[in-house]
């Protein structure tokens, strides 16, 4: 289990309807809604994939693997595009 943290140059801007990040200076904007928004930790956290996995089990009904996955792939977008940092 490693750990993730948002980059350090990332900012979040949380609204009602969804919460925005992006790399700054640079971008682009993310948009983050619904249970993406819900289910990252907020910036500063260093939290693992499990911590958002158990998360989403807790928050959401449907079967436990299927959510575990979808929030594997969630994260591994989130660094891949630079968003989030392993270590």
């Amino acid at each position: 289990m490693s750990e993730l943290r948002w980059a350090e140059d990332v900012v979040i801007v949380e609204q009602p309807e969804a919460s925005y990040a992006a790399r700054m200076p640079d971008g682009p904007i993310w948009v983050l809604e619904g249970s993406a928004a819900a289910l990252v930790p907020r910036p500063g956290a260093h939290f693992s994939s499990e911590d958002v996995a158990d998360a989403a089990c807790a928050a959401y009904e449907g079967e436990e693997a299927e959510i575990r996955a979808g929030v594997a792939v969630f994260l591994d977008a989130l660094e891949s595009l630079g968003l989030l940092e392993r270590g």
